[in-house]
């Protein structure tokens, strides 16, 4: 068997938090749904974990229940980058500065070196300069990654 090609430039690593993935999957438009789309395209590369796909499905089935066969979908279409879960002491750690349910998420990012964590819990996330600092990570919404890969692609065609 032949390896598989690698791309010349990689695709941007990102962690999807379980708010974007919600509303990718309950609307067909809007930012979040793009970078769902770009996912399944190969333009970006989603890091996920046990934890993330089980936060995902037990929503989903709480709030959208009609939702869930379109995450199974997602998850056999596009090409996720699966990661460990955090350790607990890992986990234990972050929530020092952020509410314990997100902790698990932020040390994902973190010991997953991702490019971007990607979320719409501004409150939690965004808002607390401490997240940011603490963790090295870019925090951005949907909408900021969207107007990042315009600025680049906009750049790149120029």
């Amino acid at each position: 068997m032949l390896p598989t090609p690698q791309p010349e430039f990689p695709p941007p690593r990102i962690l999807l938090d379980t708010s974007v993935i919600f509303a990718g999957l309950k609307s067909n438009s809007g930012a979040s749904y793009a970078l769902l789309i770009l996912c399944e395209l190969g333009l970006l590369r989603p890091v996920t974990s046990p934890y993330l796909v089980a936060e995902i499905e037990r929503i989903l089935g709480q709030k959208a229940p009609s939702a869930l066969l379109a995450f199974e979908r997602l998850q056999i279409f596009i090409n996720w980058e699966f990661s460990e879960d955090a350790s607990p002491e890992q986990v234990r750690e972050w929530e020092q500065i952020i509410e314990p349910n997100d902790a698990p998420i932020l040390a994902l990012g973190v010991s997953a070196k991702v490019q971007r964590l990607v979320t719409l819990d501004v409150k939690d996330f965004l808002k607390s300069p401490e997240v940011t600092a603490q963790s090295g990570l870019k925090i951005v919404t949907p909408r900021q990654v969207m107007v990042e890969i315009r600025q680049v692609l906009a750049h790149g065609f120029a």
